[in-house]
C-alpha cells in the first residue's frame, strides 16, 4: 500500500470526494456555500414574546388558536423557510450532524439578541427522542443545538432530565387538530434526575403549533420545574 503525503493524499480524495456545502450540496465548499450561509441568520421579525409567532396584529393568532401554553415565554432565531428550512430538513433527515454549530449558533445569538429576562440558573433540556428514532437516526438533533448553546452561553445542559415513553407520529405528518392527542403522555423526567426548582429551557428545532413544547414544559412543571421557557431554531407557520 502507497503511503501519499498529506497534501496529495487530500487532493486525492477531493477529486473522489469533491467538498460539498452542508446545506444545499453544492460542489467545491467546504461548509456551508455564501448562498445558504446569507439565510442562515436571526431574523428582525417583530414576534410574540411567548410563542414566538410572528404578530401581524396588538394579540397573537397562535396562542388565541393553541394556547394557553404552559411554557411562560418562547425564542426562535427565524422563520421556517428558505435555506434555514433547508438546513434543518438535511440535519434531520440527511443526518448531517456538522449543521449541529450553524444551526445552534443561531439560537445562542438569538437568546443573545433577545434574552429571558430574570431567568436565573436556566437548565437547557433538549426535546427527547424515542429509542427507536435515534436507533435509525443516530443522534438527536435537539440534544446537539443544546450543547452547542450551552457552550456559547454557558448555561448548564442536561438530556437526561426528559425521556420520551412512547414513540409517536412525527407532528410534521398530521393535521394541526391531531397534534396534541399524538403527543399527550409521551413524556417524563427521569428517575433521579428532578428539574425541582429549576429555570428550564426547552431547546428544539422547530415550533409550529407548540403542542410537543407544551406537552414537556407540562411534565416537567408537574416534576416541580420553577418555570419552562422555549428556545428554537425556527418557527414554522
Amino acid at each position: 500500500m502507497v503511503n501519499l503525503p498529506n497534501g496529495l493524499a487530500a487532493g486525492f480524495l477531493d477529486l473522489v470526494y469533491p467538498p460539498r456545502c452542508l446545506v444545499c450540496a453544492s460542489a467545491g465548499i467546504e461548509g456551508v456555500c455564501s448562498a445558504c450561509g446569507s439565510g442562515l441568520a436571526v431574523d428582525a421579525q417583530l414576534r410574540c414574546t411567548r410563542c414566538a409567532a410572528e404578530l401581524r396584529s396588538g394579540s397573537c393568532h397562535e396562542c388565541r388558536t393553541f394556547g394557553p401554553f404552559p411554557f411562560t415565554r418562547g425564542r426562535v432565531a427565524a422563520k421556517f423557510d428558505g435555506s434555514l428550512r433547508d438546513a434543518i430538513l438535511r440535519f434531520k433527515y440527511a443526518y448531517i450532524e456538522r449543521l449541529d454549530r450553524p444551526l445552534g449558533l443561531l439560537v445562542a445569538q438569538r437568546l443573545r439578541a433577545s434574552p429571558f429576562r430574570g431567568l436565573e440558573n436556566p437548565l437547557l433540556v433538549p426535546v427527547p427522542l424515542h429509542s427507536s428514532r435515534i436507533r435509525s437516526r443516530g443522534f438527536n438533533q435537539a440534544q446537539r443545538l443544546a450543547a452547542v448553546v450551552s457552550l456559547e452561553l454557558g448555561w448548564e445542559q442536561s438530556a437526561n432530565v426528559l425521556r420520551r415513553v412512547r414513540k409517536t407520529t412525527p407532528q410534521a405528518r398530521l393535521p394541526a387538530e391531531e397534534r396534541a392527542a399524538n403527543v399527550l403522555n409521551a413524556f417524563a423526567v427521569r428517575s433521579g434526575n428532578s428539574p425541582k426548582g429549576r429555570n428550564v429551557v426547552l431547546v428544539d428545532d422547530v415550533l409550529t403549533t407548540c403542542h410537543t413544547a407544551s406537552e414537556c414544559a407540562r411534565v416537567l412543571l408537574g416534576a416541580g420545574a420553577a418555570s419552562v421557557s422555549v428556545a428554537a431554531v425556527a418557527r414554522g407557520a
